[in-house]
């Protein structure tokens, strides 16, 4: 892991997850400024959190935003103050960061490119089932705390051009099926999509040990759901930016005949990958369904930490430069 005493600004979310506080902790210990870092708490009230809260304040972290998720203009304005303020390098913790505000941030860094030196990710995977991991895979929990969202508040765009919706323009959605049965379908529903492209990650991408095995029973599932006669498969890494991004070119999407839509529900790294992407091809968009609720048992524990240097891939979008 390189050295983060030169970041100028660091972005992460305070959550009732621990995973929140791995990449904090190690950006004071490595020698990083805490006046530098950015945290904002979107995540539900519960004992974990106030518990995080807690330890957040003990490392000396105050500048702590408080944003509403449910409001995309709160999010919104919380997004454009950090890329107004970032210049030279920033280090995004994605771990806990809700794919929304993600999204928003990657798009808001992708205008004001001019100011970057460089941006990088960092992710904290969840750890294996023995050390607690996703709630959907802890078979410690009763059968009735093994979820991690429940519910949708609503549906909407968060990064790209919706293209145009002339009654005879179909939509092809492409699907990256997670743990998040519900809010995967209802999004798809809700577009009504003449083609449908959904899988589960490689099985040998995944970010924790039977992970992959979930998600197939997800994208399966979704299968016999939805009421399209040929449904076709999609190519992802749940480990890896890069290789979501080099996979999604590949698929050579149709932007002429339809209006394309991602909806990215498998891990933030493949979620980052199909957000670059969309912002590198401008007329397709990423959508997102906002939950009801968090299981504040989402994941218990830490597991290995990735590094992704994305400088490239902000520098090359195609968005409209802001000054």
């Amino acid at each position: 892991m390189n050295e983060m005493n030169n970041v100028d600004l660091f972005v992460g979310a305070i959550s009732f997850e621990e995973r929140s506080l791995v990449m904090p902790k190690k950006f004071v210990e490595s020698g990083g400024k805490r006046e530098n870092i950015k945290v904002v708490l979107f995540a539900d009230d519960s004992v974990e959190l106030s518990e995080n809260i807690s330890q957040f304040e003990n490392l000396g972290i105050m500048d702590v935003a408080k944003c509403n998720r449910l409001n995309s203009r709160s999010l919104w304005e919380w997004v454009w103050g950090i890329a107004c303020e970032c210049g030279g390098n920033i280090l995004i913790d994605a771990t806990c960061l809700p794919r929304e505000p993600l999204g928003m941030l990657l798009f808001a860094l992708s205008v004001r490119r001019d100011y970057l030196q460089s941006v990088r990710v960092f992710y904290v995977a969840a750890p294996s089932c023995d050390r607690g991991g996703y709630a959907t895979q802890n078979i410690k929990l009763s059968l009735d705390q093994q979820w991690l969202s429940r519910g949708v508040v609503r549906i909407r765009s968060i990064v790209g051009y919706p293209g145009n919706f002339s009654s005879e323009r179909v939509k092809h959605v492409v699907a990256f099926a997670g743990h998040e049965f519900e809010r995967l379908l209802e999004t798809i529903v809700y577009y009504e999509p003449s083609r449908l492209s959904i899988s589960s990650e490689n099985r040998d991408t995944s970010t924790v040990e039977g992970a992959s095995a979930y998600s197939e029973i997800v994208a399966n599932k979704l299968r016999t759901e939805i009421p399209l006669p040929n449904i076709e498969p999609v190519d992802f890494s749940a480990n890896s930016i890069f290789d979501t991004y080099k996979k999604l070119m590949a698929m050579n999407i149709d932007y002429e005949g339809y209006n394309v839509a991602i909806v990215a529900m498998n891990t933030k790294l493949s979620f980052i990958g199909a957000a670059l992407y969309a912002l590198r091809k401008r007329n397709v968009r990423m959508v997102y369904s906002v939950p009801k609720e968090y299981n504040s048992l989402y994941c218990k524990g830490a597991g290995d930490i990735s590094e992704f240097d994305i400088t490239e891939m902000i520098k090359d979008a195609r968005t409209i430069k802001v000054r």
